[in-house]
């Protein structure tokens, strides 16, 4: 993993409310040494459209205001990175898969 996150917001705080989300996320990205390398707007993509895109690009966080943006699932989210929500202020791990031998 890198030190990459990607930030989901929704449509509706593209109408002003954005720049200052944007600013909390860029606050906590930078407190956890991380930088926002993509903004998803939601919902244009579908949240398996979403893991792809942090599997594919190899994204070490998600930052969202709730787990509203990410379909109140934020346990499928932690099966690819780890997920940091903005309100109520939480850093949740990436789940750690478990190996059966």
């Amino acid at each position: 993993m890198n030190d990459s996150a990607v930030f989901v917001v929704d449509r509706l705080q593209l109408a002003g409310i954005l720049s200052a989300a944007r600013a909390r996320a860029l606050d906590i990205a930078t407190a956890h040494g991380l930088r926002i390398v993509h903004t998803i707007v939601e919902p244009d993509v579908d949240l398996e459209s979403l893991l792809d895109y942090i599997e594919t690009h190899q994204i070490a966080v998600a930052i969202t205001p709730t787990h509203r943006h990410i379909q109140n699932n934020p346990a499928w989210v932690r099966t690819r990175c780890d997920l940091i929500t903005t309100d109520p202020p939480s850093y949740q791990r990436r789940q750690q898969r478990l190996v059966v031998s």
